[in-house]
This record gives C-alpha cells, structure tokens and sequence, in this order.
C-alpha cells in the first residue's frame, strides 16, 4: 500500500515523467515478459521501472549471467529501489534513457538483447521521443527488441517508422489497459 502512494506522490510531482497515477498491474507485467526469452538473453535493459512491478518479475527469471541495466530518472523511485534491490547483477542507474549506450559501452558491450520500456512517450515532445526511439534503435543491434508499453496510440506512427517490424499486444485487465509494442530491426 505505501508503494501505491508513494507512486501517487511522484505521479503529481512529476507528471512529465510518471504515466500513470498508479502502478501498472502483475498481469500487464506477465504479459510484457512473455516476449523476453529469458533462456537466450545476455543483457536486458528496463527504463522507467517506477515502483518496480516489472523489475521484480524480471528478476525472478534472470539467468545467472545475465546482466540487467535498470534507468530510473524520478530519484524518489530510484533511491527505493536501491535499497530494495542488492543483486549483483543489477545496475541501477538515475539518470536518462538517453544515456543507455555510454552506460552499456563503458561496461563493453555494443547492443543489448532486450529493452523493456515504461516511458510515457505520450508525456513527451516529438524531437525527445524519435531521439529515445533512435537510441532504443540502435542498443538492440539486429537481433535486440524494445517492448514498449503505453496507454495509447497516439505515438503509433512513431513508433513503426522508427522500426522494420512493429507486433501489438494488450492487456484490458490493467488500470488503464495497457497497449504493448514489440519492435525490432529485421
């Protein structure tokens, strides 16, 4: 329940960057994890984690090597889950989705397998969202996807003109349904 508030707080504090006034639902979270395989994937990035609903979960299914990059730029949401999280193979970072490739770079890597994406694009400018969208583009590599949830469609067109392959996905039982996008570069 103190999460639930917590998650209010900074959803009027910060409603640029905070979607929703509550915390997406574990049956949007099994959904958007239905489209990683977990099996295969060496790096796994998640943006706008919030509260943590999907980082938990993904967690649970990390491989043992896997290496999992969380971008949390509300500082109240990153400092919490600093506390909570203690997993070495973490790496919680506040600062910007912008700034995915100088983090995965400096560690030696050139792309990652996975992004999962809470961003609401929907919050942002035009030049903001193609220059995430170009960063997300170019971090999954050819075999890489972004899952991209949001509330609506109105980045749609964005979204399949910065990808080859764009596949939807949603969820009714999430408050407010939850329009998932699976895009990749072949």
């Amino acid at each position: 329940m103190l999460k639930i508030w917590s998650f209010l707080a900074q959803f009027w504090q910060e409603t640029k960057t905070v979607g929703s006034f509550i915390p997406s639902t574990p049956i949007l979270a099994r959904r958007i994890l239905s489209h990683i395989d977990f099996d295969k994937a060496k790096i796994i990035v998640e943006v706008g984690p919030g509260t943590g609903v999907f980082t938990r979960r993904i967690l649970k299914r990390l491989g043992p090597t896997t290496k999992f990059y969380i971008f949390e730029l509300n500082k109240s949401f990153c400092e919490n889950l600093q506390k909570e999280i203690n997993d070495n193979r973490c790496v919680i970072i506040n600062d910007s989705a912008e700034h995915i490739l100088n983090y995965i770079e400096k560690d030696g890597y050139t792309s990652v397998d996975y992004i999962i994406s809470s961003l609401p694009l929907s919050n942002f400018s035009p030049k903001l969202i193609v220059g995430l969208l170009q960063k997300f583009r170019s971090c999954i590599g050819e075999q890489g996807k972004l899952i991209q949830f949001q509330y609506s469609f109105n980045q749609k067109h964005l979204i399949h003109k910065m990808f080859h392959k764009v596949e939807m996905d949603f969820t009714q039982f999430n408050i407010p349904p939850g329009f998932i996008y699976i895009c990749s570069n072949k």
